[in-house]
Formats: C-alpha cells, structure tokens, sequence
C-alpha cells in the first residue's frame, strides 16, 4: 500500500469513528447508438461514453437484498412476473450485452439503516484494501463512513453528473467540500419511493366542486394558506361529542410533518459556494414560517394526528397492511374522511393500488415568495451508488454506472411511471407531471444524517405535540450542534 493509500486509509478509519459517534469533463468517443442493442423507451436518452467490450468480465455489485425493507428496488437481476421488475431485468441484460460483461449482484441480507451486514462487509474488504467490487450501493450513513475508501465520482472522466439522469439537486445537496463520493441517479428507486407527497381525494374534490390544485402547483401559487383554503371548513366533529376523534372528519393526516417542514424552505443545514455544510439559524423568516405551520397543524379538525390515535383497531384492509391501526387511519383517506393526506410515494403500493379517485402533489410552499419546491427524501431509506478506491479500473466502473442510469432512465423509469404508477394507481397525466416535477427538486439535508442538530426533527417535534417554543429549542441546542458540525469539518479535513 502506497503511502497515499495509508493516509487515505487511516483518515477513513478516523471518519468511520467520529461518524458513528454522531449517528450511535471531458467525454470519450461518443458511441453509436445501435438498434438491436439500445433497448432504449420512448424517451431516447444516449449517454456520451466509448464504445468498448470487457471481454466476459464479471462486474461486481454489493447490495442489499432487494426484496428486503432497504433493499435498493431498481437493481436484481432476476425475471419477474412484475412489469417493473421485467424492465430492471431487460435494462441489465442491455448493458451486458453492449459491453461485454456479466452483472454478478451481490445481495446481503440486511435491513439496518447503518452499520449493518453490508457495512462491514465493504468495510472489510475496503479496509485491507482488497479489490472485490466494481460498485456498492450503501445507505447514506453507510456512504459516509466509508467516504474515505470512495472515488469523488465528479472527477471521474465518464461520469457525467449534469446528465438527465442524474439527480443534480439532491446530488449537490449531499456534496460534502464539492466531493461526490456518493450519488442517486435513475437506477436508484429507494429516494422515490421514500419521497415525501401529498395525496388528495378526488372524489370529494369533485362532491364539493372544487378544482383540482395542480394549476396553483404550476403557477407556483400552491402555498400552505392555499391548502389551507381546501381545507377550511371541510373537518368537523362528526359524532357531536365534542373531542377530535377517529370518527370524525379532518381536512388532512400526515404521517409525519418533516415533508411539510422542509417543502416549505426550512432545513438544519446547507452547503455554501465552497460546498461547505453550514448550520442554518433561527431567523425572523423560520419563526414566521413556523408560526404558519403551527397555526395549520393546530386548528381543530384540520389534521389528523395519527400518533396520538388510540382508538379501537379496525379490521384490516389490506393483506399487506403492517399495522392495523395505520391501516385504520389509511381508510379515512381512502373512505373520504380526510380531503388530504401526507405520505411518501411508498405508501400508494401498500394502501392505493385499487383507488381510483386521487392524486398526487409536491408539498405546499410556505408562501408565495418561496421560489422552487423542495422535496424531501427520506434520510433512512435511499440507497446511494459509490465505486470503491480499491477498484482495478476505475474508468470501467464509471461507464458501466453511467449508462446502468442513462438506460434506466429509457426502460425502467417509464415502466415506474406508466405501470407501477400511471396505471395502477394514478390516473391522470398531470399527477405524472407532479411526480417529475417532485423528483426534480429532491433534496437530502445533512444535518438530519450527521444529527449535528437534527432541526427539522425538532420541528417535527414541536408541532406534533403543540409546542410554540421553536427559539427555545434553537437556543438550547444551537452551541452543541455547532460543536458536532465542527469535529465533523476537523475529521474531513475541510478546516484546520
């Protein structure tokens, strides 16, 4: 081992124990797009790479198990009756058969979020610095453990991270010291389905002659005070005895408020122009901003808390239902008891297949000054592609990943959409417009990985249980968090 690759190696075994302390272009020739190979859907999307063959070579990929909870969806290599699990597997053959290789998926049992089966069998393998796999798919804490043993994928010749599909803005979100040692593009479906949304019934929309909202989403007019108008008037205390129950009416239910937090502009950190994470503090436009969400989720019968259900358990719905009492509150949006409801895009394959009449929206802005959407992924569940320092050629690596996501992009992603989606479960193309328009403005905040604060929790918290004191708890965790954030910049060498 070279003595760069000791240092390298000592500085990750340095990451990987502070981490966890805190978490207990230039192209080659253009290839000729070829008929018979590019198994390429209606969109057509080419990706700029040379034309070569390897010769039969058996490329290594280490992941979990697909069919587990963590499992990354958009890769296995097996025939499946599922449309969407025939198009991963037609999408695979496409780029064995171009160059040359074998696609060996390495699957692991493991449903941890960090720190579990996979982890330390990359990390043994990265560690001694032995070359036994051509790309890993972690989870994000897993990603940044292992940051020091990974290639910055931004230097890589054959790795084009402004392509369409690549998720250029969760991307940059994730980007510690402009460093991608970690990324999400098309082949990647864990960030989709863990995506935050907003469902709304159509049916009670059209029994109230209510236009549907995605106008307002497309104007970008779709505020919290204009859900708020939706909603007005439409909760009510159904059985009259006076106490917000399961058996009365609310204009919505979250299963929790991070994606409202966040849809509206708020975030523990960000990255500044040098790619630096920074703490974002409290300010008179976040004490405003909550003051709104605290005024929406506190107005009787406008939500429907779920945590703080206890009422009788109902019989179960659906076969795949994993709690009887989430099922129970699922079947309030489903029979019409609530107008809205907020979830990730997940939940519509466990509760939704068989509905008709919804359909799906980004977050509300906070208000109309905001100026884009914000959609916020779940920290816990997406998978992230990284190749390994220790790989043989890295360049081999790079062009295989690449057209893994542009061709994901041309086969799997329509069948996500169009099948999986479009017809089972959505049914008007402008909620697929959502859905775009909900992938494009992913973002991943730092602050709820590391936990340096973990604001936007706390934000959760204080509207969950009713609680004004969002300074308060700015205050009392605002000197710490700054602490943790700089032994976390000290450890990547970013300051001295």
């Amino acid at each position: 081992m070279t003595d760069a690759l000791k240092s390298r190696f000592f500085s990750a075994l340095i990451v990987f124990a502070v981490v966890l302390s805190f978490i207990s272009c230039g192209r080659g020739n253009p290839r000729e797009s070829k008929e018979s190979e590019a198994g390429s859907g209606k969109n057509g999307y080419n990706a700029n790479l040379p034309d070569v063959k390897y010769d039969g070579y058996t490329f290594r990929i280490l992941e979990r198990d697909h069919s587990q909870g963590w499992g990354e969806k958009g890769f296995f290599d097996e025939e499946t009756s599922t449309v969407f699990g025939e198009s991963v597997y037609r999408r695979n053959n496409v780029i064995e058969s171009r160059y040359g290789i074998e696609l060996d998926l390495q699957e692991v049992n493991d449903t941890n979020i960090k720190g579990g089966p996979i982890y330390r069998k990359a990390f043994q393998s990265l560690s001694t610095y032995t070359d036994d796999y051509d790309l890993i798919l972690p989870s994000v804490y897993d990603a940044i453990t292992l940051s020091g043993f990974l290639l910055d994928l931004s230097q890589e010749e054959y790795i084009d991270l402004d392509a369409d599909w690549w998720s250029r803005n969760l991307n940059k979100s994730i980007a510690i010291g402009g460093k991608q040692y970690f990324a999400i593009s098309d082949a990647m479906f864990n960030d989709k389905l863990d995506s935050a949304i907003i469902l709304f019934n159509d049916k009670i929309l059209n029994d109230l002659n209510l236009e549907t909202p995605y106008k307002y989403v497309k104007n970008m007019t779709w505020t919290v005070d204009k859900l708020s108008e939706y909603i007005k008037g439409y909760g009510a205390d159904v059985n009259n005895d006076g106490i917000a129950g399961y058996e009365d009416r609310y204009g919505i239910f979250f299963l929790e408020y991070s994606g409202l937090v966040v849809g509206s502009g708020v975030t523990g950190s960000h990255m500044d122009e040098n790619g630096i994470p920074v703490l974002n503090p409290i300010s008179s436009n976040y004490e405003r901003i909550f003051d709104k969400l605290f005024t929406f989720v506190t107005t009787p019968y406008n939500v429907f808390n779920m945590y703080n259900y206890a009422g009788p358990q109902m019989d179960t719905y659906s076969g795949s239902s994993p709690n009887e009492v989430i099922d129970a509150i699922w079947r309030k949006f489903r029979d019409g008891d609530t107008m809205f409801c907020a979830c990730s895009i997940e939940c519509i394959a466990y509760y939704l297949n068989d509905m008709d009449s919804y359909g799906v929206l980004p977050y509300p802005l906070a208000d109309e000054n905001q100026l884009t959407y914000y959609n916020r992924v779940g920290h816990t569940g997406a998978t992230f592609i990284t190749i390994p320092y220790t790989v043989a050629d890295h360049n081999r690596s790079a062009i295989i990943v690449e057209d893994l996501s542009c061709e994901a992009k041309n086969i799997i992603c329509p069948a996500f959409y169009d099948k999986l989606l479009g017809i089972r479960s959505v049914r008007d193309d402008e909620s697929v417009e959502m859905l775009d328009l909900i992938f494009n403005e992913e973002i991943l905040d730092l602050d709820l990985v590391y936990e340096w604060g973990a604001f936007v929790v706390r934000w959760h918290t204080l509207l969950h249980f009713g609680d004004y004191e969002i300074s308060s708890a700015y205050a009392g965790a605002w000197d710490s968090a700054q602490e943790r954030l700089h032994n976390t910049l000290t450890v990547l060498g970013l300051i001295d």
